[in-house]
């Protein structure tokens, strides 16, 4: 089983370096009262924790008051300040916080729809090696929806995302290779790539491959 760092132990230990001034235990240790792993769930805990980390510069932290804000969680809800934080943390290089800013910039529900800093965030966590944020915004400039159409750029996050073992990438670089999108077409290609992201688990490649042999 993977390990949880929920036991007493863990938490003695996050305590203990929390309180010798530890950003990164502050914030974790504040997850923890949030989520009510290992702890008691306890919001204004969880505030003290994770404000005393954020003015201390982490990140992490930042995102996590983003995450309170918005839910109303030991604090009146207020997506202003939510999208602040989340605007914190981005800013301080959390990609997890990058990528909500460009969710929420392109459902519109807590800030303002704005395709354009949607696909900045998209880009900029791209460009940090996440492969999760190199699929979405190989999407994005496939799709042209909202956004100037790049389909070769597309091509070129999805074999990135690919070539860095994003099963999701893979899949996408099949479907560019076997419809001639942003690359050559190429169908041998796409095939390969195709078996690699089943063979790796991927639900989507597994799919297609499954209805192709059944439709011989």
């Amino acid at each position: 089983m993977p390990e949880t760092h929920n036991t007493p132990e863990d938490i003695h230990a996050l305590r203990q370096q929390s309180d010798a001034g530890d950003r990164g235990a502050m914030a974790r240790l504040g997850r923890h009262h949030m989520k009510g792993e290992g702890v008691e769930k306890d919001f204004a805990a969880a505030h003290s924790l994770l404000n005393r980390a954020a003015d201390l510069g982490e990140a992490e932290a930042m995102y996590h008051l983003g995450v309170l804000h918005r839910a109303g969680h030991g604090t009146p809800a207020d997506s202003a300040a939510a999208v602040a934080w989340y605007r914190k943390s981005a800013h301080a290089g959390h990609v997890p916080a990058m990528l909500q800013l460009a969710a929420v910039h392109t459902l519109g529900r807590i800030a303002p729809v704005d395709h354009i800093e949607a696909l900045r965030w998209l880009d900029r966590a791209a460009k940090t090696g996440d492969t999760h944020a190199m699929v979405l915004l190989g999407f994005k400039l496939h799709s042209g929806k909202d956004v100037p159409k790049d389909e070769a750029a597309a091509a070129g996050w999805f074999r990135k995302a690919a070539d860095l073992g994003s099963t999701a990438g893979m899949f996408e670089l099949a479907m560019a290779y076997e419809a001639g999108t942003g690359v050559e077409k190429d169908a041998a290609e796409g095939e390969k790539w195709l078996k690699k992201a089943a063979e790796l688990g991927d639900i989507s490649a597994r799919r297609v491959l499954a209805e192709r042999q059944a439709a011989k």
